[in-house]
């Protein structure tokens, strides 16, 4: 039979309800102070408490993680609270109406206790009651206390540590941004309930006080006003106050031992897949040959004269369960060796081997392939700091570029040598280099003659000859001027030089249409207006890879959007569209190519050079190279070489300066041989911007005709 769907009337009631019970529990709490409690009332609340804290600690047993209880220490808090309440209400009643109602004076919950502990017998049960209070006090409750102490400390302790390993795995990209967001809240309320924990027990410990405090206070008190008050004997004052108390002591202890229990089960807990019972079944009754041994135990024991009955009893029992075990394990192995018995066991297994063969056929973006000795460089248990400086370069490329870069898989190649390493992209390599973790990576100035002593190396942005120096070398080669990298900075360096070479490859189709929904939230008519309504999104994304290949930024998506607006109804040529869009972002690209003074310093084409180069790009669909020939595009390239080699000396920008049409051949010329060479057109630069020409490239004299002004050095 289906079950009654719950109406949205009875879950709103129900809702409301649940919103009152902790208010109501709290003000009714402080009621009982000031307002005397009839004993029925009293023997509800009693019994309340009591089912509370059954409740609670059958709570505990039935959790996998502690964070199933994340309400614990508040509710620990609230029942201790409670029972102090409780104890004050009782406590009025018996010493208010034990000299006239006797042990009826608290109600019948005080009185049953009192009578099923004491019997006749006052002295029996003070000292039943005396060894409850010491197993709570001394055992349960301290133990508690110190157990959320140590908890809460290594919880905090180790809450960086836990943190960086979720950074780790994120930019490993073992996990994605929601999985990584869910750990880190879920780190958090482990170190929020922890650490309340560790408060709390402090509310454990002071109850358990106060309620041996209370006792006394009932017996010496209950004396005093029995004996003077109401005119009783002695040893009827004994029975009553006696009895009256011990009741009131079980009645309040019993809950508070159970809660300080609970709370000892909580911290202790680790997390499972199951709950705690039968994890303890599982574990401890989980090994035939401890089962065995504890029965061959206990029949030897049964050999002494102590009572053979329940040594025999439990040893047989422990041996059957040892013996069903070990048949269960004989059926499971059979049943494992004849596969073809069972097919629909088998399916499971070969559902997850085609889930494997699944996840082979994945292509990761990014991959960083390591060997065995930079693998510390990776791991921050270990102080490696890779993965900080690998997202601190995802950032800047996202910064400087608008790019977003997906994350990095880090993988140990073991066909790697151990100091060597690899990138890749799309599963293609396209760059590898050599870092020694725990030695400095120096790159001497130019003119060095004396290099410092280490092994040879690169710098693997610049190209440069570099040395790879032990630690404390570091000083000496300062004062050379040598600029001194890290293991990690070095190779963050080299990935993101990677990264800007490779940015077109990486603007996808997906990146452009979730560059294109940015977009949208803030100029929704000019996205529909562009894509579909003047070019598809892949005719976009074609634009936006024509950009990153020469380093221009597309962060600034409106306008190159509405350049193409204007342009791309009658320009249907992508890479002609491109131009213009580069001449809407003339301003974006040559601020970042200025001088301090805000001056732009170039080596222009000659005349005769530039036409060439325009007359070559003329012709669609026909590579330039091959319509100038191979020795002339290589005379181009040997001239455009020599003519920046003085700016790069001066650590200039390599700037190039033509016409619009013979920018993109000569950038198409010597994209191989000169990658981090920049050639803007002349419709590129600002009328503001002061140009200074310190050179011009002219290929048939293969030189530079105007001298570099002496100026070049100074800078």
């Amino acid at each position: 039979m289906p079950p009654t769907p719950i109406s949205r009337a009875d879950a709103t009631g129900w809702s409301r309800l649940t919103d009152v019970i902790m208010p109501v529990t709290i003000v009714g709490a402080i009621l009982v102070f000031v307002v005397p409690v009839p004993p029925v009332v009293l023997d509800l609340l009693l019994a309340a408490n009591l089912t509370l804290a059954v409740l609670v600690l059958l709570t505990t047993l039935t959790i996998r993680t502690p964070q199933e209880f994340s309400v614990f220490p508040t509710l620990l808090l609230t029942t201790t609270l409670t029972r102090l309440v409780l104890n004050v209400a009782t406590t009025r009643l018996i010493l208010t109406k034990g000299g006239t109602d006797g042990l009826d004076a608290a109600g019948g919950v005080i009185r049953e206790f009192g009578e099923f502990v004491a019997r006749d017998q006052v002295m029996v049960g003070a000292i039943i009651f005396g060894i409850l209070v010491v197993i709570q006090f001394v055992v349960i409750t301290k133990g508690a206390t110190r157990i959320s102490e140590v908890a809460a400390r290594f919880m905090l302790d180790g809450l960086p540590g836990r943190q960086m390993a979720i950074d780790a795995d994120l930019h490993a990209g073992l996990i994605d941004q929601h999985e990584a967001h869910r750990r880190r809240d879920t780190v958090y309320r482990q170190a929020d309930f922890f650490g309340a924990m560790d408060g709390a027990g402090k509310f454990v410990r002071g109850d358990a006080v106060a309620g041996v405090i209370i006792i006394a206070i009932n017996i010496g008190a209950g004396l005093f006003l029995g004996m003077f008050n109401h005119g009783m004997p002695l040893g009827e004052a004994i029975n009553v106050y006696t009895k009256l108390t011990i009741g009131d002591g079980l009645v309040s202890q019993i809950p508070a031992f159970l809660i300080s229990l609970a709370a000892g089960l909580i911290v202790t807990r680790s997390s499972s897949e199951t709950d705690l019972g039968k994890d303890v079944v599982r574990q401890l009754f989980g090994h035939r040959s401890v089962l065995a041994t504890s029965a061959a135990f206990l029949g030897l024991l049964a050999l002494t004269p102590l009572p053979k009955l329940p040594l025999l009893a439990l040893a047989g029992a422990l041996g059957g369960a040892a013996f069903l075990m070990g048949n269960q394990s004989a059926e499971a192995t059979e049943s494992d060796d004849s596969g073809t018995d069972e097919p629909a066991e088998a399916a499971p297994a070969a559902e997850h081997a085609t889930d494997r063969m699944e996840d082979l056929l994945h292509v990761d973006p990014l991959e960083l392939e390591i060997g065995y000795r930079l693998i510390a460089l990776a791991d921050p248990t270990r102080g490696g700091d890779l993965l900080d400086r690998l997202r601190t370069v995802r950032h800047r490329v996202a910064r400087d570029l608008g790019l977003i870069v997906p994350q990095v898989r880090i993988r140990d190649e073991i066909g790697l040598g151990p100091h060597e390493y690899r990138l890749k992209i799309r599963g293609t390599v396209v760059g590898q280099g050599i870092a020694y973790v725990g030695r400095l990576l120096a790159v001497p100035p130019a003119g060095l003659v004396a290099r410092p002593d280490g092994r040879d190396g690169v710098e693997p942005v610049t190209g440069q000859p570099a040395v790879w120096i032990h630690a404390d070398g570091r000083e000496v080669a300062e004062l050379a001027g040598c600029r001194i990298l890290e293991a990690s900075a070095a190779l963050a360096g080299h990935f993101g030089e990677i990264v800007l070479g490779h940015a077109d490859e990486l603007m996808t189709r997906e990146q452009t249409g979730r560059l294109l929904e940015r977009a949208r939230a803030t100029a929704p008519a000019l996205v529909d207006e562009v894509v579909p309504g003047l070019l598809r999104a892949g005719e976009l994304q074609r634009v936006l890879q024509n950009l990153l290949r020469e380093r221009v930024s597309i962060r600034d998506l409106e306008t190159i959007l509405e350049t193409v607006a204007v342009h791309a109804g009658r320009v249907k040529d992508i890479d002609l569209l491109t131009e213009h869009v580069r001449c809407g972002l003339a301003r974006r690209i040559t601020e970042q190519y200025k001088g301090t003074d805000g001056r732009l310093r170039v080596v222009s084409l000659s005349r005769l050079l530039d036409d060439r180069l325009a007359a070559a790009g003329g012709q669609p669909d026909t590579r330039p190279a091959a319509i100038l020939g191979a020795e002339a595009a290589r005379s181009v390239v040997r001239a455009v070489a020599q003519a920046v080699g003085p700016l790069i000396e001066a650590s200039l920008p390599p700037i190039v300066l033509g016409s619009a049409e013979a920018r993109p051949v000569l950038k198409d010329l010597t994209r191989a041989d000169l990658p981090r060479l920049v050639v803007l057109s002349q419709r590129e630069i600002p009328r503001d911007t002061p140009v200074e020409t310190l050179g011009i490239v002219d290929e048939e004299e293969s030189s530079v005709l105007a001298a570099i002004s002496t100026a070049v050095t100074v800078n």
